[in-house]
């Protein structure tokens, strides 16, 4: 559980905030302390804001003649958490829910895609967005996309996430590949035929054309599978 102090509110009455109707000083200042906290725990120092959700402008919680505990049940996040607040003399509480908003450079798609396109330099560009509204993740960087395969047809605009992508087969089922056997001082290479299709790094079983053996191997390069 994270707890912080906050302000007292003997000082915050309804005089005192006047001058600021639309903002009461309690949630300014609360709203400083949240993004703080935020940042202390992330290390992000980017732009950030809170609303609060469902509560109307001039709202004021209970009088309390002691500092305000600040209770938020765990770390912070980008998006929707839950808080709570809390007064030891007179004693109360309330739950209050916020929204965190955490502008950055997201990578989203500039043009068009089809489904089982990779993707260029030319189909992506950076979007300032508000991460906490991207419920199934994002990337922040364009190399991270750049030569994967979407998996299916988007939109331009689409905030690209992980679910959307995988990396593209080098090797095709049944095709035709060079076997390359590497081992301390000595370097085969064979021809062979793949028992399935895969992408970098990925293991597969192999046709071995001379021997007719069926071997693991790894895919290396389109069209290359390597045995060590």
């Amino acid at each position: 559980m994270t707890t912080i102090a906050f302000i007292s509110l003997v000082a915050c009455s309804p005089a005192a905030i006047s001058s600021a109707p639309t903002e009461p000083v309690w949630r300014q200042q609360l709203e400083q302390r949240l993004i703080q906290q935020w940042r202390r725990q992330t290390g992000i120092q980017e732009q950030a804001s809170i609303t609060f959700i469902g509560m109307s402008t001039g709202y004021q919680p209970p009088r309390c003649r002691l500092p305000l505990e600040i209770d938020t049940g765990r770390p912070l996040q980008a998006g929707r958490n839950g808080i709570a607040l809390r007064c030891d003399s007179p004693y109360w509480s309330q739950n209050l829910a916020i929204q965190l908003h955490h502008m950055a450079d997201l990578v989203v798609l500039a043009r068009p895609v089809a489904s089982d396109q990779i993707l260029t330099s030319d189909d992506v560009r950076l979007a300032r967005l508000d991460t906490g509204e991207q419920t199934k993740g994002y990337y922040r960087n364009l190399d991270k996309v750049i030569g994967k395969q979407v998996k299916r047809s988007l939109r331009p605009g689409t905030v690209l996430s992980a679910d959307m992508l995988e990396q593209p087969n080098l090797v095709e089922r049944r095709q035709r590949v060079r076997i390359q056997v590497i081992r301390p001082g000595i370097q085969v290479e064979m021809p062979g035929e793949a028992m399935a299709s895969g992408h970098l790094g990925e293991r597969i079983r192999v046709r071995n054309l001379q021997s007719q053996r069926i071997i693991q191997a790894t895919v290396t390069a389109a069209g290359v599978v390597q045995v060590q």
